[in-house]
């Protein structure tokens, strides 16, 4: 997993304190997450605030039917990833 400092360089973009934003960086962290959310084939998954897409990835292999939605102004976009 790319650091999301280093993302966000690439991006000429930077976290803004101000809207909250916080990014993943561990990778078992993320799975934890995934696994506890039991997301499987069959089961809709609505991703608020995918950032990066550090969770987004994951949660795509179980076989949710995920949406995406990113509500920062910066990044105003959202996306049906499946």
């Amino acid at each position: 997993m790319t650091h999301p400092a280093k993302l966000l360089g690439q991006l000429e973009q930077r976290a803004r304190k101000r809207f909250g934003q916080n990014f993943l960086v561990d990778e078992h962290a993320v799975q934890t997450i995934v696994d506890l959310s039991q997301a499987a084939p069959g089961h809709r998954v609505l991703e608020i605030g995918p950032g990066l897409g550090a969770m987004t990835g994951k949660l795509l292999e179980t076989g949710c039917d995920l949406r995406c939605v990113e509500l920062t102004r910066a990044w105003s976009w959202s996306r049906a990833t499946r």
